[in-house]
């Protein structure tokens, strides 16, 4: 018997990763057992390599506008484990999360299948207009794909995961393609045309209507403000208060799945103010104001790539500064290559067991300089009031430290 939230907390994480089952049998068992909550509520599926939370945080925001009642489920957390599970931007609360896992706690689940059961569970008992889930990894044998959906949604594909999910992008791809679902639509955004051919191969076998965005007039129209970016989209003018121009492409994939999802109710007016009032935290997200401190949770090239890019463009005349910590995992070479070329970057530790160590990091480039201690230099860049705009990524889990500090300043 799980007594409190602590103990609730140290289970979970005690609890195996992967996978108990490769086909999903297992788990769709146990949630029959359960009274099959993962088919209580209607679902509008995600999957990506980049850009799946920003799309459901501007979904979200889009729907709750028309009165709708949202839940959502994304992964990973920055601050509390908590935030994983939302309904209407509201989290779990710590009891639900307890009296959740004494129910599933007879089960042999793994970690992740406990969240997304978890989860079901949540929603079950709340009874959400619509419930927004994000895929784990690739999609066809994620946990998450036992859900019957309403729509399904892809937002990218990179080769993050590699190896995991295939040799290749075409391979990561067709696991992206299994959440599309017989007669559902499916809404994509831009993607490497391989993948695209993929998409559409397996989108004509399902018979599931295909939506491609954004419109090339889309990308043509956009306009970078101060603190966001304004864009169109059928003929009307949105903005944004997120930065960040491969945001346009999460943004216009939210904003045409809402509109096809509430059909004739849709009102562009509420999209407005939902789009508007959307917020994403730990991207492009300004933590301290002199000097200008930013985190972002690029972690993988593709990532990166953006993250470039958005810099040179928000920040054309400013000397910037990176610090860059990752988890040994991860392919950190080629985005931290990327930085160097570009950027002063420095490296970094931060206090995770899968931290990568500053041998490791300080091999990938002449160009990159080591901090043991990124708390007492960042310390002295204020105590400076350094003219320079700094920038935390490599690492969601990094930047979940780093707000946490910046949060206690």
């Amino acid at each position: 018997m799980i007594d409190y939230y602590k103990q609730a907390l140290d289970w979970l994480y005690a609890q195996p990763t992967g996978k108990s089952n490769p086909d999903l049998s297992y788990v769709k068992a146990v949630l029959k057992e359960l009274g099959s909550p993962h088919l209580k509520v209607p679902v509008i599926h995600v999957t990506g390599t980049n850009g799946k939370g920003s799309t459901i945080a501007f979904l979200s925001h889009i729907l709750k506008e028309h009165g709708l009642n949202v839940a959502t489920f994304t992964s990973p957390h920055l601050l509390t484990f908590n935030e994983r599970f939302q309904i209407n931007h509201c989290m779990i609360s710590d009891e639900e999360i307890v009296t959740y896992l004494n129910q599933l706690k007879k089960y042999q689940l793994t970690q992740f299948e406990l969240f997304t059961c978890l989860f079901f569970l949540y929603i079950a008992t709340h009874q959400p207009d619509i419930a927004l889930v994000e895929v784990g990894i690739g999609g066809l044998f994620d946990t998450t794909n036992v859900v019957q959906p309403e729509l399904s949604i892809i937002t990218s594909v990179g080769i993050d995961h590699l190896g995991m999910l295939g040799n290749s992008i075409e391979d990561i791809a067709r696991q992206k393609a299994g959440i599309i679902k017989e007669h559902v639509p499916v809404f994509i955004s831009l993607v490497p045309e391989n993948c695209l051919a993929i998409f559409k191969e397996v989108a004509t076998q399902k018979k599931s209507p295909i939506h491609l965005y954004p419109y090339q007039s889309v990308i043509n129209k956009y306009q970078l403000l101060p603190n966001g970016f304004t864009f169109e989209f059928d003929g009307n003018t949105f903005q944004t208060s997120i930065v960040g121009k491969h945001q346009l492409f999460n943004v216009t994939l939210a904003l045409a799945a809402a509109k096809h999802y509430l059909n004739e109710g849709f009102n562009v007016e509420l999209a407005k103010q939902g789009i508007l009032h959307t917020h994403w935290s730990g991207r492009m997200e300004k933590v301290y104001e002199k000097p200008m401190i930013y985190i972002d949770g690029a972690h993988n090239e593709q990532g990166i790539h953006a993250l470039i890019d958005t810099i040179q463009e928000k920040f054309p005349t400013q000397k910037i500064k990176i610090i860059f910590g990752a988890l040994s995992r991860k392919d950190y070479s080629s985005m931290l290559s990327l930085l160097a070329k570009t950027f002063d970057t420095y490296v970094t530790t931060f206090e995770y067991n899968q931290s990568a160590s500053l041998e490791e990091l300080n091999q990938i480039s002449p160009h990159v300089v080591p901090i043991e201690n990124w708390k007492s230099a960042i310390q002295l860049d204020i105590a400076h009031q350094l003219d320079t705009v700094i920038i935390f990524t490599g690492s969601l889990y990094f930047i979940s430290e780093v707000k946490t500090y910046f949060n206690q300043l």
